[in-house]
C-alpha cells in the first residue's frame, strides 16, 4: 500500500492604512507550514505450516515499512495590494488581492524504515510430549533525519465575490491561486530523483463567512 498525505497551514498579520481608495497596499508577516508525507508499506501474508509427521516446512513472512515525512516551516515578510473590483450595489461586490513574499524555510526530512520478519514453525505430531509449534518475530528499524535552511518565495492571487448580510457579517466565495518555490516535497525524497528544493502550484475554490467590527 502507498499513501500520500499533504497538509498546509498558514497564519498572517498584515498592516494596511485606512483609506477609501480602490487600491489598498499592505505589508505583513506570515508563517506557513507544509507537511508532506509518504507511507510505503508491504504487508506479506503466508499460511502457517500444518502440524504433521513430518511437520510442514517453516514459513517466513516479511513486512516492510518506508515512511518519509518532510516538514517545511516558512516565515517571512509579504507585500501585496487589495482592490475592490466591482460593486453591483451595497450588498454584492467583487474583491481581489495579489501578494508575494520572501521566506526563510527551515525544512526537516525524516526517513524511517522498518523490517519485521515473522517465522512460523509447525508442531511435530511424532513427539507427543512436546509442542514445537511457535512463532518467532524480529524487527529492525533505522531512522535518518536531515535539516535544511533555504530561501523560499510565495506568490498568491485571489478573486472573491462578497454578499454582505449586514454591517458586520458577509458571505464570501471565490477562486484562489498559490505558488510556492524553494520547498521540499516527499515525492522527491521517495523517488530519490533530487535532493534540491522544488516548487508547488495550488489552486481551487474557497468559501467562508466574514465577521467585522
Amino acid at each position: 500500500s502507498l499513501h500520500y498525505r499533504s497538509s498546509w497551514h498558514a497564519g498572517e498579520i498584515n498592516f494596511m492604512r485606512t483609506s477609501s481608495n480602490t487600491w489598498r497596499p499592505y505589508v505583513g508577516v506570515r508563517y506557513m507550514r507544509l507537511d508532506d508525507e509518504i507511507t510505503d508499506f508491504i504487508n506479506q501474508e503466508v499460511s502457517p505450516p500444518l502440524p504433521g509427521n513430518p511437520p510442514g516446512q517453516p514459513a517466513t513472512e516479511l513486512d516492510r515499512l518506508n515512511l518519509i515525512d518532510v516538514d517545511n516551516n516558512l516565515i517571512g515578510v509579504q507585500w501585496g495590494v487589495r482592490r475592490d473590483v466591482w460593486h453591483l450595489n451595497e450588498r454584492f461586490s467583487l474583491q481581489g488581492f495579489v501578494n508575494g513574499g520572501l521566506y526563510c524555510n527551515k525544512a526537516k526530512q525524516t526517513n524511517i524504515m522498518t523490517t519485521t520478519t515473522t517465522q512460523f514453525i509447525a508442531d511435530d505430531t511424532a513427539t507427543t510430549d512436546f509442542d514445537e509449534m511457535r512463532t518467532d518475530v524480529s524487527t529492525g528499524s533505522s531512522a535518518v533525519s536531515v535539516e535544511r535552511t533555504d530561501m523560499a518565495y510565495v506568490g498568491e492571487l485571489s478573486l472573491t465575490g462578497v454578499c454582505r448580510l449586514n454591517r458586520c457579517c458577509a458571505l464570501r466565495v471565490g477562486y484562489q491561486v498559490l505558488y510556492m518555490n524553494g520547498i521540499y516535497l516527499a515525492d522527491d525524497a521517495f523517488l530519490n530523483t533530487s535532493l534540491d528544493s522544488d516548487d508547488l502550484f495550488l489552486h481551487g475554490w474557497h468559501a467562508g463567512f466574514e465577521y467585522r467590527r
